[in-house]
């Protein structure tokens, strides 16, 4: 006869179930929204100049730009958030248009903690004073006053085209390429990204 209690046997049982329905239903869940996303990207393509899904496995690697404060940072360090890395330069108009719908996005996510905007300047040294006037007029100091000082950006990149945007998850995955400005405070785009947020 066995020593182990029937009462044990029952709450190992009925935990081993709870375990196996939480994933499936967690399995199921995630495929549902994997399916969604899809269908989501499916139907806002035309709201974007290029867009290119990133079905590999590609992490943004250590890079390090200057920041609106002064301080270097590595734009691989996302903090757990995830980032809508934007490439711009004063010479290019559609990326000094892209400024303001930026700036109503970044107001949009100050009631959502999951994503930060970093919009990298590619302009030269001596173009900096130019970038800090932009970035004053469109009231975007804090998300697109960083500098790539050292070209790091550029120089991993093969930047054919501005402005560029990069979505990457928490772990430094690249989700999404974007070639032209966006309206990024369109309903359409941020329910797109909301899913993102749901699948990686």
């Amino acid at each position: 006869m066995s020593d182990v209690p029937k009462g044990f046997i029952t709450r190992f049982f009925w935990i081993g179930a709870i375990g196996l329905v939480f994933a499936i239903y967690s399995t199921a869940t995630g495929i549902h929204n994997k399916n969604r996303l899809e269908r989501a990207e499916a139907k806002i393509v035309s709201r974007f100049k290029s867009l290119k899904s990133y079905k590999d496995k590609v992490f943004l690697p250590s890079i390090k730009v200057a920041a609106p404060d002064g301080s270097i940072i590595d734009l691989s360090k996302s903090h757990g958030k995830y980032t809508i890395l934007n490439v711009w330069a004063t010479w290019c108009t559609p990326c000094v248009r892209e400024l303001s719908s930026l700036r109503r996005l970044n107001k949009t996510f100050a009631f959502d903690s999951d994503w930060r905007i970093v919009a990298v300047s590619i302009d030269s040294k001596s173009n900096l004073s130019k970038v800090a006037k932009y970035t004053a007029h469109y009231h975007v100091e804090n998300i697109a006053n960083y500098i790539d000082y050292n070209l790091e950006l550029q120089n991993h990149f093969n930047i054919e085209k501005l402005p560029m945007t990069l979505i990457v998850n928490p772990s430094g995955r690249i989700l999404y390429k974007i070639h032209g400005d966006v309206l990024w405070h369109d309903k359409a785009i941020t329910g797109f990204m909301d899913l993102i947020t749901k699948v990686y």
